[in-house]
């Protein structure tokens, strides 16, 4: 008996059928379900209880283990103490990506939020303000790629003319989150909305050529615990930082760590890590966080946002990163949520998502 896939395999994909459904292993999924929440399952039931958290489903669908029925669906109500960390890869096919991408990976997570839950994408994304996102994200683009020079539209029409990639092998979107109920929904709407208009593309003749991109898979990842007050990472993103005046921060000059300029980013990191604290959990950063960079590479990142160039009229931005290998220091709890919701600014945009080395 084939199940619905409305819920998270552990590292078990959902594999697309020819009718462009979602299957996989009903015993699996069971599993998954216990394995991922850390939680008793009760067969014949629509919730569960984990710790304080009550989850409940709407819609029931049927999952078999084997022995017995579980009627479940979708996770809508999570009370998130303390968090639940989720990372997720979802693995897309797509036959070419320009290298301004981030800003229609965003459009993605947002539509698939909207299909899933629009009352939690309102929330997410108010109208008139910005709100401090919950998650990160990294796409990775594996090796072996050609790349040319096209002609694409941005999300407001303007034609550009700039790199893109020509993939033969499918790509990774990474997604780490402290919200449940984000995860939950944008897993949700993924799979609803399984193939989504990423780019067009002109020809020579001015002809528009949509381009989609198609969901493959969806794994859930294993999370690195954190119980020290140091911990290594590395970037899975590169890390976006600024000073107070919105000027980049040099910390690197000829290739060695300038300790000055240093000791500046590492200043507007906390200013920026407390803000994002404070928005998330309602209490800032415990202790500071000590940056200590280790093979640390400076990065200049073209990024493409609507607001940016009605603001400028510019086509895209220049924005100076980092990327590569580095200790953190501080409070066990602000270093988690640090790996779970990412460091440094436009973290929802595509930047700063870590993993432990």
């Amino acid at each position: 008996m084939s199940t619905s896939p409305g819920f998270f395999g552990w590292d078990c994909p959902l594999e697309r059928n020819h009718d462009d459904s979602f299957t996989s292993s009903p015993r699996h999924s069971l599993c998954a379900l216990r394995r991922f929440f850390y939680c008793h399952l009760e067969t014949e039931s629509n919730s569960f209880c984990l710790g304080e958290r009550q989850i409940d489903f709407l819609n029931g669908f049927e999952i078999w283990d084997g022995l017995s029925r579980v009627v479940c669906v979708k996770v809508v109500v999570i009370s998130n103490k303390g968090g639940i960390t989720l990372r997720v890869r979802f693995d897309f096919r797509v036959d070419k990506l320009p290298i301004l991408y981030r800003h229609r990976i965003m459009s993605l997570i947002k539509e698939a939020i909207q299909i899933s839950d629009p009352e939690y994408k309102a929330i997410l994304y108010p109208e008139g303000f910005k709100r401090t996102k919950p998650f990160t994200f990294s796409v990775y683009i594996p090796p072996g790629f050609k790349t040319t020079k096209e002609k694409f539209l941005l999300d407001d029409g303007l034609a550009l003319e700039e790199t893109v990639f020509l993939l033969e092998r499918e790509i990774s979107l990474f997604v780490s989150s402290w919200a449940p109920e984000f995860i939950v929904n944008l897993y949700n709407g993924l799979l609803k909305l399984r193939k989504f208009p990423l780019f067009e593309f002109l020809s020579e003749s001015g002809e528009r050529q949509t381009h989609h991109i198609h969901l493959v898979r969806a794994v859930v990842l294993n999370e690195r615990k954190i119980t020290a007050e140091e911990v290594p990472f590395k970037t899975m993103s590169p890390i976006s930082l600024e000073d107070g005046n919105d000027e980049p921060i040099e910390i690197l000059k000829n290739d060695r760590v300038d300790q000055e300029e240093l000791k500046r980013f590492v200043h507007h990191l906390n200013v920026v890590q407390d803000k994002r604290f404070k928005d998330l959990r309602g209490y800032g950063l415990k202790k500071p966080l000590e940056f200590v960079p280790n093979k640390i590479t400076r990065k200049v990142v073209k990024h493409a946002l609507k607001g940016f160039r009605d603001e400028t009229k510019k086509p895209y931005m220049f924005l100076t990163t980092y990327h590569g290998e580095f200790v953190l220091k501080g409070d066990m709890e602000d270093l988690r949520l640090t790996y779970q919701v990412g460091l440094g600014l436009r973290t929802g945009q595509g930047f700063g998502m870590l993993e432990v080395v």
